[in-house]
C-alpha cells in the first residue's frame, strides 16, 4: 500500500513539473510573438511557431537599431563579409537575403522563418538548416525580415 501511494505521488509530481511554462515567463525581455497578425502560408507547421518575439541577439537586428545604440550599425552581417550565410559568435544563423554587395542579411529561423531561431556551431550548420526548411525570419519583430 505504501509503495502504491508513493508511486502515485511521484507520478503526480512528475506531471506537475512537466506542465508547459507560461510564454511570458519563458521569453522575458524578448517578448511573446503574436502570430494572429501574420498571414502564414499553408506549408508552415503551426505547431512549430516561435514563442518569443525578438531574437536573442536583438541588438544587431537587420532592420532597426536599438534606441540606446549611439551609432547606426553598418550594412554587414555578423560574420565574414562576402559570405552567403554564417554562424554568429553566439551560435545563431544568418543568411544574405538581398544584395551581397549592399550587405543585406537576416536572422535565420526554422519552419520557413516562423519557428525557433536557427542555431549553429559552425557556418556550414546554417546551410544544412536551410536544407531543413530554415529561411529569413518573418513576423512582427525588430529582427525579422531582410535588411541592413
Amino acid at each position: 500500500m505504501k509503495f502504491t501511494t508513493f508511486a502515485l505521488f511521484a507520478y503526480h509530481a512528475a506531471c506537475v513539473f512537466s506542465l508547459p511554462t507560461n510564454a511570458e515567463n519563458e521569453c522575458g525581455a524578448l517578448g511573446v510573438m503574436d502570430w494572429s497578425t501574420v498571414e502564414l502560408p499553408d506549408y508552415v507547421d503551426r505547431s512549430q511557431l516561435r514563442k518569443c518575439k525578438e531574437h536573442p541577439e536583438r541588438t544587431v537586428g537587420p532592420n532597426k537599431r536599438e534606441a540606446n545604440v549611439l551609432e547606426e550599425r553598418a550594412c554587414s552581417p555578423p560574420g565574414e563579409h562576402g559570405k552567403r550565410w554564417g554562424c554568429s559568435k553566439k551560435g545563431y544563423c544568418w543568411i544574405n537575403c538581398g544584395s551581397l554587395l549592399r550587405g543585406e542579411w537576416c536572422w535565420e529561423a526554422m519552419n520557413h522563418g516562423t519557428g525557433e531561431w536557427s542555431k549553429c556551431k559552425e557556418d556550414d550548420d546554417c546551410y544544412r538548416n536551410m536544407e531543413k526548411g530554415a529561411r529569413c525570419s518573418v513576423g512582427d519583430c525588430k529582427a525579422c525580415g531582410c535588411g541592413c
